[in-house]
């Protein structure tokens, strides 16, 4: 993933790296979450992908509709109908 080949190549302290997705929360997988083991405790894959993306600096906007790319700029739309949009380069 884009982190790990960042980290890899030396450069993740010069990156800012944004998550969106359809989701309706991080650990979804389009199919309600699920829960597993790790290291002899049940615990929600949502709490496990959020404690993953928080260690790794990773931030997350779930319940997106993706609707327009243009040069530099994402914009989407949120489940309660909010827009909104991000700035990349």
């Amino acid at each position: 993933n884009i982190e790990h080949e960042a980290k890899k190549a030396g450069v993740r302290d010069m990156l800012d790296i944004k998550w969106i997705s359809n989701e309706a929360f991080l650990g979804d997988f389009g199919m309600g979450g699920l829960h597993m083991k790790v290291g002899g405790y049940a615990v929600s894959s949502k709490l496990f992908a959020e404690s993953l993306y928080a260690e790794r600096n990773v931030e997350w906007i779930i319940g997106a509709h993706v609707n327009k790319v243009e040069e530099g700029k994402i914009h989407y739309e949120l489940l309660d109908g909010s827009m909104g949009e991000e700035e990349f380069d």
